[in-house]
Protein backbone atom coordinates (compact mmCIF):
# COMPACT_ATOMS: atom_id res chain seq x y z
CA UNK A 1 0.00 0.00 0.00
CA UNK A 2 1.28 3.44 -0.79
CA UNK A 3 -0.08 6.53 0.91
CA UNK A 4 1.84 9.57 -0.25
CA UNK A 5 5.54 8.84 0.16
CA UNK A 6 5.36 5.98 2.66
CA UNK A 7 5.09 2.50 1.14
CA UNK A 8 3.98 -0.41 3.27
CA UNK A 9 3.15 -4.04 2.52
CA UNK A 10 1.50 -6.55 4.83
CA UNK A 11 0.27 -10.07 4.15
CA UNK A 12 -2.18 -11.69 6.54
CA UNK A 13 -5.26 -13.90 6.13
CA UNK A 14 -7.63 -11.34 7.64
CA UNK A 15 -10.67 -12.21 5.50
CA UNK A 16 -12.47 -15.46 4.90
CA UNK A 17 -13.42 -16.32 1.34
CA UNK A 18 -17.09 -15.60 1.97
CA UNK A 19 -16.11 -12.17 3.34
CA UNK A 20 -14.14 -11.49 0.15
CA UNK A 21 -17.20 -12.48 -1.85
CA UNK A 22 -19.29 -10.16 0.32
CA UNK A 23 -16.73 -7.36 -0.28
CA UNK A 24 -16.86 -7.80 -4.07
CA UNK A 25 -20.66 -7.68 -4.02
CA UNK A 26 -20.55 -4.53 -1.86
CA UNK A 27 -18.06 -2.88 -4.25
CA UNK A 28 -20.25 -3.83 -7.23
CA UNK A 29 -23.24 -2.22 -5.53
CA UNK A 30 -21.21 0.93 -4.78
CA UNK A 31 -20.14 1.10 -8.45
CA UNK A 32 -23.75 0.62 -9.56
CA UNK A 33 -24.69 3.68 -7.46
CA UNK A 34 -21.61 5.80 -8.23
CA UNK A 35 -23.74 8.48 -9.87
CA UNK A 36 -25.70 8.93 -6.64
CA UNK A 37 -22.46 9.41 -4.68
CA UNK A 38 -21.09 11.92 -7.18
CA UNK A 39 -24.29 14.00 -7.26
CA UNK A 40 -25.06 13.90 -3.52
CA UNK A 41 -25.01 17.45 -2.11
CA UNK A 42 -26.54 17.14 1.36
CA UNK A 43 -24.57 15.99 4.37
CA UNK A 44 -22.28 13.01 3.95
CA UNK A 45 -23.40 9.93 2.03
CA UNK A 46 -21.59 6.82 3.22
CA UNK A 47 -21.66 3.04 3.20
CA UNK A 48 -19.37 0.77 5.24
CA UNK A 49 -18.29 -2.83 5.35
CA UNK A 50 -16.46 -4.48 8.26
CA UNK A 51 -15.52 -8.08 8.92
CA UNK A 52 -15.03 -10.68 11.64
CA UNK A 53 -11.42 -9.59 12.13
CA UNK A 54 -11.59 -5.97 13.25
CA UNK A 55 -8.22 -5.11 11.67
CA UNK A 56 -9.66 -4.21 8.26
CA UNK A 57 -12.70 -2.32 7.03
CA UNK A 58 -13.79 -0.15 4.13
CA UNK A 59 -16.07 2.81 3.67
CA UNK A 60 -17.20 4.76 0.62
CA UNK A 61 -18.05 8.43 1.08
CA UNK A 62 -19.30 10.94 -1.45
CA UNK A 63 -16.69 13.32 -2.83
CA UNK A 64 -12.93 13.58 -2.40
CA UNK A 65 -10.58 16.54 -2.11
CA UNK A 66 -9.00 15.54 -5.46
CA UNK A 67 -12.31 16.12 -7.21
CA UNK A 68 -13.02 12.40 -7.64
CA UNK A 69 -16.67 11.52 -7.05
CA UNK A 70 -16.00 9.16 -4.13
CA UNK A 71 -13.59 8.51 -1.28
CA UNK A 72 -12.54 4.92 -0.59
CA UNK A 73 -11.58 4.91 3.09
CA UNK A 74 -9.55 1.95 4.28
CA UNK A 75 -9.62 1.33 8.05
CA UNK A 76 -6.62 -0.45 9.59
CA UNK A 77 -6.21 -1.64 13.17
CA UNK A 78 -4.26 -4.11 15.31
CA UNK A 79 -1.63 -5.98 13.27
CA UNK A 80 -2.61 -3.96 10.18
CA UNK A 81 -1.46 -0.65 11.65
CA UNK A 82 1.17 0.73 9.25
CA UNK A 83 4.59 1.83 10.51
CA UNK A 84 3.66 5.42 9.54
CA UNK A 85 0.46 5.31 11.64
CA UNK A 86 1.26 8.61 13.37
CA UNK A 87 0.92 10.39 10.00
CA UNK A 88 -2.60 9.04 9.40
CA UNK A 89 -5.95 10.28 10.68
CA UNK A 90 -6.81 8.05 13.59
CA UNK A 91 -8.99 7.26 16.55
CA UNK A 92 -7.13 6.44 19.74
CA UNK A 93 -8.07 5.64 23.31
CA UNK A 94 -4.52 6.17 24.51
CA UNK A 95 -1.48 7.88 22.98
CA UNK A 96 -1.12 5.12 20.38
CA UNK A 97 -3.59 4.99 17.49
CA UNK A 98 -6.01 2.07 17.84
CA UNK A 99 -7.35 2.56 14.33
CA UNK A 100 -6.17 4.60 11.36
CA UNK A 101 -7.72 5.27 8.00
CA UNK A 102 -6.36 6.06 4.59
CA UNK A 103 -8.47 7.94 2.02
CA UNK A 104 -8.22 7.39 -1.72
CA UNK A 105 -10.16 9.30 -4.38
CA UNK A 106 -11.95 6.87 -6.71
CA UNK A 107 -14.49 6.80 -9.50
CA UNK A 108 -16.86 4.12 -10.74
CA UNK A 109 -14.31 2.48 -13.05
CA UNK A 110 -11.74 2.22 -10.26
CA UNK A 111 -14.26 0.70 -7.85
CA UNK A 112 -15.19 -1.89 -10.50
CA UNK A 113 -11.49 -2.63 -11.09
CA UNK A 114 -10.91 -3.13 -7.35
CA UNK A 115 -13.90 -5.50 -7.18
CA UNK A 116 -12.47 -7.39 -10.16
CA UNK A 117 -9.08 -7.75 -8.48
CA UNK A 118 -10.69 -9.17 -5.34
CA UNK A 119 -12.86 -11.46 -7.46
CA UNK A 120 -9.75 -12.75 -9.26
CA UNK A 121 -8.35 -13.78 -5.88
CA UNK A 122 -11.47 -15.87 -5.29
CA UNK A 123 -10.56 -17.85 -8.43
CA UNK A 124 -7.46 -19.04 -6.55
CA UNK A 125 -9.25 -19.53 -3.21
CA UNK A 126 -12.91 -20.31 -3.94
CA UNK A 127 -15.61 -20.01 -1.32
CA UNK A 128 -16.19 -23.36 0.38
CA UNK A 129 -19.75 -24.55 0.66
CA UNK A 130 -21.39 -27.54 2.28
CA UNK A 131 -18.97 -27.90 5.18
Amino acid sequence: MQYGDPVWEWTDPALTTFEVQWLTEWLDEVADHAAVFSLWQRNRLTTRIFFTEPCLGFEILNGHSSGRPMTLRCYLAAEFLPPFKELCPHAAISEEPDEVWLDFGVDEAQVRAIAGQWRAQLDHYPVRVGL
